[in-house]
């Protein structure tokens, strides 16, 4: 983005340098003419502008989205609550604590002193720690779609339940499933928002770089134009050849 940007403002100083050329800027090729290169210019700070807002778009999209699900685990927590002051038996009670607690991270535990048979490497220190190279992996289910397919687990599994009937409007079967449906929301608002900014990217990339009709090519030719114009040892073709611009 940064070189983006750069490349900008540098055809802003070159246009500017070689408005005091004066009369004697007439290339022949149309796409370098003063307002084609000012179209150019104006196309340009538009793509910025449209890959900045979509940068901040996603940022606003992603943000939501984690205020949304970082609340998963209170409410399997409070699902849970209710079944059990419901009357839902212990058997039933396990399975939805053991659903619930996908909601929240679990450290990956390797068995690094593990042996067939489930005894301990007798090799191994008893309190060895794992070195710093072991990273503890989040559980799988942490993603944003998995959490999305826990919680509608739970629905499915709650409204075969007849013991699970809260008065509370958001913990109903009802309340949950619109929950559900806000989650699936946020997923693709930033699923469509990665999306657009890819392509606002993939546009001033082309818009700002392309060797031939880019700011970057159309800028080389100007100042190949220029430099046959002025003269390479004129004070203009000078200034204007310090102006440099970046191929990414």
């Amino acid at each position: 983005m940064k070189a983006t940007a750069y490349n900008v403002a540098a055809l802003d100083k070159v246009l500017g340098l070689a408005t005091q050329v004066g009369d004697s800027y007439k290339p022949g090729n149309a796409s370098i003419e003063r307002t084609a290169l000012m179209s150019l210019l104006e196309e340009s700070r538009k793509s910025v502008t449209a890959v900045l807002k979509a940068e901040g778009d996603l940022a606003s999209a992603i943000n939501q989205r984690q205020q949304a699900f970082e609340k998963l685990p209170t409410l399997g927590m409070q699902i849970r609550w209710l079944a059990e002051s419901g009357g839902m038996d212990e058997k039933d009670l396990q399975d939805l604590d053991r659903m619930r607690k996908r909601f929240r991270s679990q450290p990956f535990k390797p068995a690094l002193n593990a042996i067939p048979g489930g005894q301990k490497n007798k090799g191994a220190p008893e309190d060895s720690e794992p070195s710093p190279e072991t990273t503890l992996r989040k559980n799988r289910q942490l993603s944003f779609d998995s959490k999305v397919v826990t919680l509608e687990s739970i629905i499915r599994y709650l409204e075969e339940k007849p013991s699970y009937n809260p008065t509370e409007t958001e913990f109903t079967i009802e309340g949950l499933k619109e929950k559900l449906a806000s989650l699936y929301a946020h997923n693709e608002a930033v699923r469509d928002a990665r999306s657009r900014l890819i392509n606002m990217r993939e546009g001033a990339k082309r818009t700002i770089f392309d060797r031939r009709t880019g700011v970057f090519g159309r800028a080389r030719m100007t100042k190949r134009y220029l430099k046959v114009v002025l003269g390479t040892d004129t004070d203009l073709y000078k200034a204007i050849d310090k102006v440099k611009f970046r191929t990414k």
